[in-house]
């Protein structure tokens, strides 16, 4: 453990003063599963918003589940990682690795610090925004939390789960990125409050789980104090309006870049029937996340502590229900199909009932309607 804390003094220079965020930057998050869901619940990015509330930050997150700082497995015809960091024009990126690296064990480290090093140079070596590298915060991976299973099984995990912390943190120091230590503050948590668990499975973050470590993620840049606490009042629900703001604008950005049905967008399927109309939906899908932006850019920000004033309710998430379908800005609704049939007017399509009182069905059968196009 003492070489485990030099190793991160050794990536102090940076970590020593708060994190620089500029007006109208692009932020992007990279990584795993800790990275992806941190789209679900949305405490850190609220905060960004809330900490430079006349900012207008565009942050989105581009994490997927199981990718890994040299392995990022996605459907065929996928965009180019580095082209899409082009389109998003990005200043600031959030690189979240070594947890899925860490299964390696110790034999996996040099492994993985080379991957690390090429991919940071690679992103180093780009001007994303046109004019300037992308500053980079490399996370470090979470503590593993107890489930109730095997002692020496949790003690093994964690100790490798150091060991790729170190690794990351050593990369970090020689190749000049911020670094964010979130594995000593978390199983420091999971010490103190054993009652309050900040996993469902010892691995992926609750909502309350992502609560808390959202606080020490602004806490490990030195954006806020650990002594803040929100003022008086400030229970007001505002910052939870803001969170779900935030949830919607992601819901709608990751319904455009993850979409299940990739192969019918990128793949070797988006030149059949079924895709034609993919497309304009895609840039719809867009013009949403746009105006999601600018809703957020305009909702008035509280105090940046009361992000944390209030712990989700149990069984009301915030992702709770989904966005419901909305106009989209600058889109003219289309007219409902009217279709004609040839020859006279009572070959015109007929209605559902219509139809339905047209069958002839066998005693003791019934046809029931379960879809129609009245209803799309």
């Amino acid at each position: 453990m003492l070489m485990f804390v030099a190793v991160l003094a050794a990536g102090s220079g940076l970590a020593a003063r708060p994190l620089q965020v500029h007006k109208g930057e692009s932020i992007v998050i990279l990584g795993n599963t800790f990275a992806e869901r941190m789209q679900l619940f949305g405490y850190f990015e609220t905060f960004l918003h809330c900490r430079f509330p006349e900012h207008r930050l565009r942050v989105r997150n581009m994490g997927w589940s199981a990718d890994e700082v040299d392995l990022r497995i996605r459907p065929r015809g996928f965009p180019d990682l580095f082209k899409e960091l082009e389109g998003h024009k990005a200043d600031l990126l959030f690189l979240c690795f070594g947890f899925n690296e860490s299964f390696a064990g110790a034999a996996g480290v040099d492994r993985y610090q080379a991957g690390l090093t090429r991919f940071l140079n690679d992103l180093q070596g780009k001007q994303f925004n046109g004019k300037s590298s992308p500053r980079i915060v490399l996370v470090s991976p979470l503590a593993f939390e107890a489930t109730g299973g095997v002692v020496a099984d949790q003690f093994r995990r964690n100790e490798n789960l150091k060991r790729y912390t170190a690794a990351s943190a050593e990369v970090a120091a020689r190749e000049g990125v911020r670094f964010l230590d979130l594995l000593t503050p978390t199983a420091g948590w999971m010490e103190r409050h054993p009652d309050r668990r900040l996993t469902f499975n010892g691995i992926h973050l609750t909502e309350f789980g992502d609560r808390v470590v959202s606080r020490m993620m602004a806490s490990g840049l030195q954006l806020i104090e650990e002594t803040d606490l929100p003022a008086p009042g400030a229970q007001d629900h505002g910052a939870e309006k803001l969170r779900r703001l935030v949830y919607e604008k992601n819901h709608h950005f990751f319904t455009w870049w993850h979409p299940p049905n990739a192969s019918y967008i990128h793949g070797r399927r988006n030149k059949t029937r079924g895709a034609m109309h993919l497309q304009e939906e895609r840039r719809q899908r867009r013009l949403l996340v746009k105006a999601a932006d600018e809703n957020l850019w305009a909702e008035p920000k509280p105090q940046p502590a009361s992000v944390w004033a209030e712990e989700p309710t149990p069984g009301r998430p915030v992702w709770f229900p989904t966005p419901k379908s909305r106009a989209i800005p600058g889109v003219v609704k289309a007219a409902q199909w009217e279709v004609d049939g040839d020859g006279p007017a009572d070959k015109h399509l007929s209605s559902p009932e219509e139809q339905l009182s047209r069958f002839k069905v066998a005693e003791g059968y019934q046809v029931n309607l379960f879809a129609s196009e009245v209803d799309f």
